[in-house]
This record gives C-alpha cells, structure tokens and sequence, in this order.
C-alpha cells in the first residue's frame, strides 16, 4: 500500500510550496511551485494517512531534480 503513503518534505528549499505528493510506480513525485530548475538534497518523512496521528513511519533523503514543466 505503498501508493497510499503521504510524503511530506522536512527541509525544503527555500521558495518551495508542495503543493502534493504521490507514488507513482517507483518514483515519488512532488508538485511543487516557487523553485528554480536544479538538483536539491531534500529529507522526506512519510505517515500513514489512515492514522494522521501516528509518527512518521519513515525517513528518507532523496534528489530531487526539478526541470521545467510546459
């Protein structure tokens, strides 16, 4: 259930709004606006949405290469 996981980003870089997230196959994509075109390390916790409450269930740093969108 992987695909149900919400993705939240710890350290964004600076102008980033997210605006979502989602898993599609093996890539987690974030939509994002404010950020120029580039490469940024950024750490991701992601929770299990059926239970806001509980803590993250995971931690993970990942590149993000950000590219113009049409």
């Amino acid at each position: 259930m992987i695909g149900a996981m919400v993705w939240e980003c710890d350290n964004p870089p600076v102008g980033i709004e997210q605006e979502e997230s989602y898993i599609f196959g093996t890539m987690i994509i974030l939509r994002i606006k404010g950020v120029a075109a580039g490469r940024y390390q950024v750490d991701m916790k992601w929770y299990n949405p059926l239970n806001p409450g509980q803590p993250p269930l995971g931690r993970q740093t990942i590149e993000v290469i950000v590219q113009p969108w049409p």
